[in-house]
């Protein structure tokens, strides 16, 4: 293992492609982007076994259970080259997906929302965040990705 610091988009993408496997330990990951752009590289990832990974990396990862530290390194060592194929998943469709899901959340009943007032539900309804449009969202993200 080689501790870098800091790299830029390109020294990244060289770093996964050159690699043997990618080994993501987390045991609580809320996305993953790490394995993604390593697949997108064609290095194999070897990852815990969690609801993210499984969810994001849709077995296109050696996945193990989270607490077989064992299992994790022997998945590494037998990854082999050209992983499987990147998620289909665009930064547009990332975008596009969080918006519906702010979209619906605006839109629901109120009780759903917890303690909110009728008032209060309308004014979040057109907030800043959801006036701003998809477009401008898409447009305003400013994500470092080495690979598309």
């Amino acid at each position: 293992m080689t501790v870098t610091g800091e790299v830029t988009d390109d020294e990244l993408a060289a770093i996964y492609t050159g690699a043997h496997a990618v080994v993501f330990p987390s045991g609580d990951e809320g996305f993953g982007l790490t394995p993604v752009e390593s697949l997108a590289c064609g290095t194999p990832v070897a990852a815990c076994d969690i609801p993210a990974m499984r969810e994001v990396l849709d077995e296109r990862a050696a996945l193990t259970p989270r607490d077989d530290l064992a299992a994790l390194i022997r998945a590494a060592e037998e990854a082999t080259r050209p992983a499987a194929e990147p998620c289909s998943w665009s930064w547009d469709d990332a975008a596009a997906a969080t918006w519906d899901l702010y979209e619906s959340a605006a839109h629901a009943p109120v009780r759903w929302r917890g303690a909110r007032t009728e008032a209060r539900s309308e004014q979040l309804l057109h907030s800043d965040v959801l006036d701003r449009g998809l477009d401008e969202l898409l447009a305003a993200r400013d994500v470092a990705c080495p690979v598309v």
